[in-house]
């Protein structure tokens, strides 16, 4: 390689070296013993960063293993197709509080839930860990209207001193006699979920109530829409639209016209689409995804209709 003087310094450790630091001239070099002093040195210097380099690493590899832990593997409702994805933040540790959930209800129904807890750090990681724990065993625990279920979620937030700031959306996906598929939701501050037609044309779903705690005692309301055949709902958390440069209106539209033109993609292709083109490609929030796509021809299948329950039309509190 035409060097003439070669030198190595060893990198100390907690009692091994780590490695070896080289410096090379391309003339013959005889060390001096200042010189000998000052590459010790720097090998010492050296060894420290890659101490902490090393450290952060298994700090950030952790917490993203911890997070994608907490984000389950999602039920099996057939014949309705359903998928989700996860992307971290392109900075710091690459965890936060997007959270996605799908929940089974005794065999016979199903529970979907999107959230974010504010923050994109550790910190909010673990927020979002004991919320999605309060609220997947409140759905197991009894049968309540999806607004009652928020406002028990939002009374634990206060009483367990947690404080959390989060929107929340949580829906049923019940089948109807006819084997029609009904969406009955109650909507936390959390961006409008969007529903695809199998014509392409585009709906977003509104209605929202305070964030999760805002204020102890709010009022939420519920909500239903039928889902027609060969319809898609998405489920997103705000990383997918916002950007530095747009209004959130301007992201949302985006996101409703790249829809409109892939509608006709495969459940999953038309997912991958979506986070390769919407979202900002430095986007410095998490982004969560869960999408459901309806059967286009309405179930025959009546043994496995989950049982219908009784909701009080746009219960509040």
């Amino acid at each position: 390689m035409g060097w003439s003087a070669v030198a190595a310094a060893p990198l100390p450790g907690s009692g091994e070296v780590t490695g070896t630091l080289f410096f090379a001239w391309s003339q013959p070099h005889p060390l001096e013993v200042d010189q000998r002093a000052t590459l010790t040195s720097l090998a010492g210097y050296v060894a420290h960063a890659v101490r902490r380099a090393s450290h952060l690493r298994d700090r950030v590899v952790t917490a993203e293993i911890l997070q994608r832990a907490m984000l389950t593997e999602l039920p099996r409702f057939d014949p309705l197709e359903m998928t989700a994805r996860y992307q971290p933040a392109h900075h710091r540790d690459q965890v936060g509080g997007d959270w996605y959930d799908a929940v089974k209800i005794d065999n016979d129904g199903l529970a979907v839930v999107i959230g974010d807890v504010a923050g994109h750090d550790i910190g909010a990681a673990a927020q979002m860990g004991q919320l999605r724990a309060i609220l997947r065993g409140y759905l197991v625990d009894r049968n309540e209207p999806p607004s009652a279920l928020l406002r028990r979620l939002d009374n634990a937030n206060h009483s367990l001193g947690s404080h959390s700031i989060a929107s929340v959306f949580l829906a049923y996906v019940d089948v109807t006699p006819d084997g029609a598929y009904l969406l009955r939701w109650s909507n936390a501050g959390h961006p409008p979920p969007i529903l695809l037609h199998a014509d392409r044309s585009v709906r977003t779903l509104p209605a929202r109530d305070l964030l999760l705690g805002a204020s102890r005692f709010v009022g939420r309301a519920n909500h239903q829409q039928s889902l027609p055949p060969g319809s898609t709902l998405l489920l997103y958390t705000d990383g997918l639209i916002e950007r530095r440069s747009e209004t959130f209106e301007e992201g949302l539209a985006r996101l409703r016209s790249c829809l409109a033109d892939h509608a006709h993609f495969p459940l999953d292709d038309l997912v991958d689409t979506v986070l390769a083109t919407v979202p900002d490609p430095t986007h410095e929030d998490d982004i969560a995804v869960l999408a459901l796509r309806v059967p286009s021809e309405p179930s025959s299948d009546m043994d496995r209709a989950p049982r219908r329950r009784e909701l009080r039309s746009q219960e509040s509190a």
